[in-house]
Formats: structure tokens, C-alpha cells, sequence
């Protein structure tokens, strides 16, 4: 299901009011893909490192994303994290790797 113009505009109306001084999203980096004929739409955000990640069934569904190294992972299996938050329920979840485990 595609994902309108509006719904992204109206979100991001809120977004700016419900956080104030929330990082910027950077709409030029943006990058979309289709899973399962579903839209799923990539923003990294201005400064933190994290991304916004939209999607939408029903409804326009909105969570931050990010992953966060604690190591050199070029050489060695990733340790560090990935959190997420949805940004309707702000319910936080938070992933933790030691070497790929």
C-alpha cells in the first residue's frame, strides 16, 4: 500500500510539535523499497545517527530506527545494538550483540 504525500506531511506536523527541537528528517537521502507490495520509506534524521522508518497497512505506521557499533565491526561479527521506537506508542525496544550473538 502506497503511502500519501499528506499522511507523511500531517505526521510530520505532529512530530515537530510533540518533540520539540527533534532532529530534522533529510527527505534527500531518503530511499523507498516494496516488501510483499508493502512501501517502506528510509529517512535518516538530521543528526544522531537513526532513521525514521514509515510504512503503512491500514495505517501510516512510524518508528525510529538505528544501530550503534561499540566496537570496530569491519574486522570482527558486530557488538553494539539496535534500538527502535514506535513513534505512535512510544514503546522502545533495544536489541544487544556481543560478536554477532
Amino acid at each position: 500500500m502506497n503511502i500519501s504525500t499528506k499522511e507523511v506531511q500531517d505526521w510530520c506536523t505532529i512530530y515537530k510539535q510533540t518533540i520539540p527541537n527533534a532532529p530534522d528528517l533529510v527527505w534527500l537521502k531518503a530511499t523507498k523499497t516494496f516488501i510483499n507490495e508493502q512501501m517502506i520509506v528510509w529517512v535518516p534524521l538530521s543528526i544522531g545517527s537513526g532513521e525514521m522508518v514509515f510504512s503503512k497497512n491500514k495505517t501510516l505506521e512510524v518508528k525510529f530506527f538505528r544501530r550503534v557499533s561499540s566496537a570496530d565491526t569491519i574486522a570482527t561479527k558486530f557488538s553494539g545494538f539496535y534500538e527502535s521506537i514506535d513513534m505512535t506508542s512510544y514503546a522502545y525496544h533495544k536489541v544487544n550483540y556481543l560478536e554477532g550473538i
